[in-house]
């Protein structure tokens, strides 16, 4: 479905139009994620919340929870590298 053709400003900015704003339900101030195909097609999904504040609930959960489990912060911090290694994402910091 296509939506027309935009004009990029001198700041690298488009507005999404209307009718695609309402397509992908979007308010004000959510965020969305671009993925880009390897056909130059661009994607656009709606993201629940940015991935940043995503990071830190999880980051507090695990922070509250890891002692009761009687891991410490070397063990867990361990075995994210390691989880990190296998998705081909790096292991070090």
């Amino acid at each position: 479905m296509g939506c027309g053709m935009w004009v990029i400003t001198r700041a690298g900015q488009v507005t999404l139009p209307k009718a695609l704003r309402s397509a992908l339900h979007l308010e004000r101030g959510e965020h969305v994620e671009f993925y880009f195909e390897a056909d130059q097609r661009v994607v656009i999904l709606r993201t629940k919340e940015p991935p940043l504040e995503l990071f830190e609930k999880l980051a507090a959960k695990a922070r509250r929870e890891w002692p009761a489990k009687g891991l410490t912060k070397e063990e867990v911090i361990a075995q994210v590298k390691e989880v990190r290694a296998a998705k081909g994402l790096g292991g070090e910091s």
